[in-house]
């Protein structure tokens, strides 16, 4: 028995990250618990669990995947730019159903031009735009208006 209010502390090194990850991916009530912690626990337990969640996704679609409309649903509730970046990567290149793709869509469009965001949440954003670029062409021409926008405000954007 694993007990992830022990392990999500300021101190989680990639090795426990890694290992809670792999855990998880056995255990459909371990990935339940690490999605209340970044919905319900501390600032350090929410970071540390969405961390965890990114190298599920990483591991292996099929948690991400089932649990699609929770993912989306923290994602844009959270205010903490580590966990909107981890919840990003949870979702990143999955085949989502329709709402969540386009709730993914809206929120990768206004975190590209959102100054507020964390510039690595930006680029996340911008990613996901790129990937949805290939199937909607008709996003291209304005992704190359938001990387240009952003290389002027920012002078380093990707």
């Amino acid at each position: 028995m694993m007990h992830l209010e022990s392990i999500l502390k300021v101190r989680m090194g990639l090795k426990e990250c890694t290992a809670v990850a792999a855990y998880a991916l056995e255990r459909d009530e371990v990935y339940l618990d690490l999605l209340e912690f970044v919905e319900h626990g501390n600032d350090v337990q929410a970071m540390k669990a969405s961390w965890v969640m990114g190298h599920i996704r990483r591991l292996n679609q099929t948690q991400s995947l089932k649990y699609q409309d929770k993912l989306i649903q923290l994602l844009q509730q959270s205010s903490i730019g580590g966990v909107q970046r981890e919840l990003l990567k949870s979702l990143e290149g999955l085949t989502l159903n329709e709402a969540n793709e386009a709730a993914l869509l809206n929120f990768a469009w206004s975190g590209a031009v959102n100054m507020q965001y964390d510039i690595a949440v930006r680029y996340l954003c911008l990613r996901i735009l790129r990937f949805f670029s290939k199937r909607f062409p008709e996003l291209r021409e304005e992704l190359k208006s938001i990387e240009a926008m952003q290389r002027e405000k920012t002078d380093r954007f990707p």
